[in-house]
């Protein structure tokens, strides 16, 4: 129940988010920044609405065609991701984020590959590998601004990609460690990285509405 109530909430913050970001995009005063990250929050946004609506709690391959279709989407908001990040705070290195777009779609096909009989998925394992290179671009793509003297916007990417850290640190511990973390919370259902959507909607659409606003403002 909790994890449906966090769902409509971001699903919620995601579409009016996505939807604000679009139109500023698409102004002629708008950034790469503020479209993309139109996209990539109204992909989480459909990505929870699809049934089975909600997040997918119960993860066991092979997977039905309503969860790879589903699937699609929540892949596509982590391509769309580095993409933000890479315009956001024009730190560049455009190879590296195709390198994320590509091992995150390669880790996509190996899901929808995935037989019955794997007790420990392939693709949870490839999926790491481009989320941690996520992270890594976040946190030297706000180092990069801090070098840049654009201080203030380098504090809300920063702060999301702590966040960020933060909870796929706890996920990897709990993933890796025999749902250690679910047994010491005596919880069988515990998706810290859930939680990651709204923290970074939250953030960094305040922020580029700010930046708007000044825009406009000038």
């Amino acid at each position: 129940m909790f994890y449906f109530a966090l769902a409509m909430l971001t699903a919620g913050a995601a579409f009016v988010a996505g939807l604000i970001s679009l139109f500023i995009g698409f102004n002629k005063m708008g950034e790469k920044a503020d479209l993309v990250f139109g996209m990539m929050t109204l992909c989480l946004f459909i990505f929870i609405v699809l049934p089975p609506t909600g997040f997918i709690l119960e993860d066991k391959p092979p997977y039905p065609i309503e969860v790879e279709i589903k699937r699609i989407f929540s892949w596509s908001y982590y391509i769309f991701l580095a993409w933000f990040i890479a315009y956001y705070s024009g730190y560049g290195k455009i190879k590296f984020v195709i390198a994320i777009n590509v091992l995150t779609a390669i880790s996509y096909f190996a899901m929808i590959s995935t037989s019955g009989g794997s007790l420990n998925p392939v693709w949870r394992v490839l999926i790491i590998v481009p989320l941690t290179m996520i992270l890594l671009y976040g946190l030297f793509a706000a180092k990069h601004m801090f070098t840049q003297k654009n201080r203030k916007e380098g504090q809300w990417l920063l702060a999301a990609m702590l966040v960020f850290f933060f909870l796929f640190l706890i996920t990897l511990i709990n993933t890796f460690n025999a749902a250690f973390i679910e047994k010491m919370l005596g919880s069988k259902l515990f998706f810290p990285l859930h939680l990651n959507y709204l923290a970074f909607i939250i953030i960094m659409s305040l922020q580029l509405q700010k930046n708007a606003y000044n825009k406009y403002k000038l």
